[in-house]
């Protein structure tokens, strides 16, 4: 909530905004903005901070800027003023950042699940593509025939090899209804195929079995999460339509990018007895708040591995932590990114964008912080950037919109049942300091 600053405080904040060397130039609208910046930055951001210095630090952030842009043929598609400040406001530390009136309004539609004109996969951009790592079943993707594992080249003829994530993210989404043409390799083959953006709802949890083991994957904990957990937990159950126990879970968390602290929270619970979730700090808390699962677990002790990767974070990260240091998942995949603070979004009014500030630092049951640190799996599997087993070496699944080699991988460690067992299983050496093939 934006709480706003008493008169009092806004004149000196004002006046010492008006009286710094580098505001010569700067408008009365820009002081104005700086000042509702620092002022929220006092008052909510975790750390405490000299009002003065960051008065002078966003003056002279903003004063570059527009230094910067003189030299700059054309309208910026940012004013300098929040240039600025987004540059000043980064200087807090990573997770702190101002975000632009149509950056807050895409934020606040991923944050409540609100659908959006795409082709309903999930994949990551890498150097030579996009390599898709999971498809919406009877989404746009299924539906043109594209594959888990399959490498997108081209988008409409432009190569996808050289562009940022942001770039390729944004050919991967259109108008409803609108057609596109993908190139994409297929191991040896090159395949074109058209396919539909569709503006469909894509929910944020999905299920399939494989024999008698579960597959969920969790996109995000958003608003929707919960529910959508709920629902698709109810398709693995026995009392779900499934007739055959699930005797294992698989949990997919990613490309997780997290949401909110809560439903981490509240889906840890089903899953654990009773134990420590996470502590909560910062200089707003009167004391750590505490985070404990309450007696009983949904899931009556069901073998779970959890497949993270280097995007999985914040939220998602809490989730993997608190089930496996009570000893009640396997983490598998790769070190995850690493964002294990909390942040809160507050609006500000003189531009219409929004500020985002860390507040908290939270900590798993082991006590050991993983912001900029991430968790380490406890089977790294290989990718083309990092070492560990190669996945390649676990059975295969028949090919479907839910089947990649991790997933295999997953599989394969519920069937034999505990870490060493599984690289026993496929010819492996777990161990530290020793070769994994």
């Amino acid at each position: 909530m934006n709480r706003r600053l008493t008169l009092p405080v806004c004149l000196v904040c004002f006046l010492a905004v008006l009286a710094h060397p580098a505001s010569a130039g700067i408008s009365d609208t820009d002081r104005q903005f700086i000042e509702e910046v620092v002022g929220l930055i006092k008052e909510h951001h975790g750390q405490e901070h000299d009002r003065d210095d960051l008065i002078r630090r966003a003056t002279d952030a903003v004063a570059t800027a527009y230094e910067k842009s003189a030299t700059v043929a054309g309208p910026p598609p940012v004013s300098p003023a929040e240039l600025g400040i987004k540059t000043f406001v980064a200087s807090l530390g990573p997770h702190n950042f101002y975000a632009t009136g149509s950056q807050a309004r895409q934020r606040r539609a991923w944050f409540s699940g609100a659908p959006k004109a795409r082709l309903g996969l999930i994949g990551t951009t890498t150097a030579n593509g996009f390599a898709i790592r999971l498809i919406y079943p009877d989404g746009p993707a299924e539906k043109a025939g594209l594959l888990p594992d399959d490498l997108v080249i081209a988008i409409n003829g432009q190569p996808l090899p050289g562009k940022s994530r942001k770039q390729v993210a944004d050919l991967l989404q259109g108008k409803d209804g609108e057609q596109i043409s993908l190139t994409l390799r297929r191991g040896d083959a090159t395949l074109n195929l058209p396919a539909v953006f569709d503006q469909t709802d894509t929910a944020s949890v999905l299920s399939r079995r494989f024999g008698d083991r579960g597959y969920l994957w969790i996109s995000r904990f958003n608003q929707q999460m919960e529910k959508g957990f709920q629902r698709a937990v109810g398709d693995l159950t026995p009392f779900g339509p499934a007739t055959e126990p699930v005797t294992g879970l698989i949990i997919d968390l990613r490309n997780n990018q997290g949401g909110y602290l809560r439903q981490a929270i509240s889906l840890s619970d089903s899953f654990l007895a009773g134990g420590r979730i996470a502590r909560v700090d910062g200089r707003h808390e009167k004391a750590p708040r505490l985070y404990d699962a309450r007696p009983g677990e949904d899931f009556r002790g069901l073998p779970v591995v959890i497949l993270v990767n280097a995007v999985t974070r914040s939220s998602a990260e809490i989730f993997a932590a608190a089930l496996r240091d009570n000893d009640r998942a396997v983490l598998m995949g790769q070190t995850t990114y690493g964002k294990g603070v909390g942040q809160r979004t507050y609006k500000v009014d003189a531009t219409g964008g929004s500020l985002t500030l860390v507040r908290t630092v939270v900590t798993p049951p082991s006590g050991k912080v993983f912001d900029g640190v991430g968790l380490t799996p406890d089977i790294l599997l290989r990718t083309d950037k990092t070492d560990g087993f190669n996945p390649s070496l676990c059975p295969p699944l028949p090919a479907s919109p839910f089947s990649d080699s991790d997933i295999a991988c997953a599989i394969a460690y519920l069937k034999a049942g505990s870490v060493q067992e599984f690289y026993e299983s496929l010819g492996g050496i777990a161990g530290p300091g020793q070769k994994l093939p």
